[in-house]
């Protein structure tokens, strides 16, 4: 068993992370972010394309200064400008739940092509459901399921259209989305992993 992370409050077992200023990730990394939303939500017919917000592991003792050590409500975690928690460890990136927040939340150190046009776009269609299919956003097998093949799709899609899809970057997506569909099906025995059809 590994050790405990340093974002982890064991006394209301969530982890914490702050929001980051735009300010504080490169500037080739924001447009590599935003090209994809605008890509992605273009292909999905979303008019208001999702904001990207930028997160960090942030320790309990920040996180408390500004949540509260016992303010647990999703929302009002979600909400908070500076910091949120979460039961389970956002390893890459999230949607948050909050209906009124069209955002979608990537760690700031994730910056490697084609790694952060795949998360990019996995997130977008998470925002995509929670706006049009509410009920497959709030099933995680179901959402998950169809925005993992999904991301992986559009962003070899993506790529492969501004003539950025090597066969390195190919073969790296190939390999992800594998992996990914082996541990889904590990997760979520008999849930598709593909993605809904859409009208």
């Amino acid at each position: 068993m590994g050790e405990t992370p340093f974002h982890f409050d064991r006394d209301i077992q969530q982890y914490c992370f702050a929001k980051i200023l735009d300010s504080d990730v490169a500037a080739a990394i924001l447009a590599r972010a935003q090209d994809v939303v605008k890509f992605v939500s273009t292909e999905l017919g979303i008019k208001d394309h999702p904001r990207v917000r930028w997160i960090r592991p942030a320790s309990p003792e920040q996180a408390r200064a500004t949540l509260k050590r016992h303010v647990l409500d999703r929302s009002v975690a979600e909400r908070n400008p500076h910091f949120f928690r979460y039961c389970s460890d956002v390893e890459k990136a999230c949607t948050p739940c909050d209906a009124g927040l069209n955002e979608i939340w990537i760690r700031a150190e994730l910056v490697g092509s084609p790694e952060l046009e795949c998360v990019a776009a996995h997130e977008v269609r998470h925002a995509w459901q929670k706006s049009s299919y509410p009920e497959v956003f709030a099933d995680d097998c179901r959402a998950e399921g169809d925005a993992t093949p999904y991301g992986y799709e559009l962003a070899a899609r993506y790529l492969d259209g501004g003539n950025r899809l090597t066969d390195e970057a190919r073969k790296w997506i190939e390999g992800e989305r594998s992996e990914a569909e082996r541990n889904f099906h590990e997760k979520c025995p008999g849930v598709l992993f593909e993605v809904i059809a859409t009208s």
